[in-house]
């Protein structure tokens, strides 16, 4: 080969690589733009962004409503950091044990919300069980003691065409839920 044609084939070589690597930066930017990093679940805006096709579609789905119990105590008593950990490992469990149609969101603190398209209510609350006692097992090492994290959670079904319903019966089963523990 000659010179010439060595440095081009270098030259294309290179530009390759550099349009390669420039394409998986804008994907890993597209997808940090709509998920939480703590928790991996999708944030406000991926919501909005399921939310507009789903309601588009008139996609008939449930909605399990999640609060972490006792958030709060455990950020005073243990720190950020140990709070923190609660989350990522909570978003892991949820992210981890639904179906890939299923979009777990982090509604904000400790809130999260998970969007069950072509899905019962009846095939929800055995969703939202099992959730609960797979949450139950994780145990956080904090400096003085094991932190032990439960969840209240509730469920509803229906169209996000009427989203402010539906997320509101979602959320009054999960306060329910969270009152018996009281």
């Amino acid at each position: 080969m000659s010179v010439p044609l060595v440095a081009n084939v270098i030259l294309l070589a290179t530009l390759v690589a550099l349009l390669l690597f420039t394409y998986w930066k804008v994907r890993r930017l597209q997808e940090e733009v709509v998920r939480d990093v703590l928790t991996g679940a999708f944030n406000k805006r991926g919501y909005e962004l399921f939310r507009d096709i789903f309601s588009r579609k008139n996609t008939p789905l449930a909605v399990i409503s999640i609060d972490v119990n006792k958030f709060k105590q455990i950020n005073d008593t243990h720190g950020y950091t140990v709070g923190d950990a609660v989350l990522h490992e909570i978003g892991g469990v949820l992210c981890g044990k639904v179906s890939r149609k299923d979009i777990v969101v982090r509604r904000g603190g400790d809130e999260f919300l998970i969007l069950l398209p072509d899905t019962t209510e009846e095939q929800a609350e055995g969703v939202r069980l099992r959730l609960e006692e797979l949450v139950e097992q994780i145990v956080i090492d904090a400096e003085t003691e094991s932190v032990h994290v439960t969840i209240s959670s509730g469920c509803a079904s229906g169209s996000l065409r009427n989203e402010r319903d539906l997320l509101r019966r979602a959320d009054q089963r999960m306060y329910q839920a969270k009152r018996l523990l009281s």
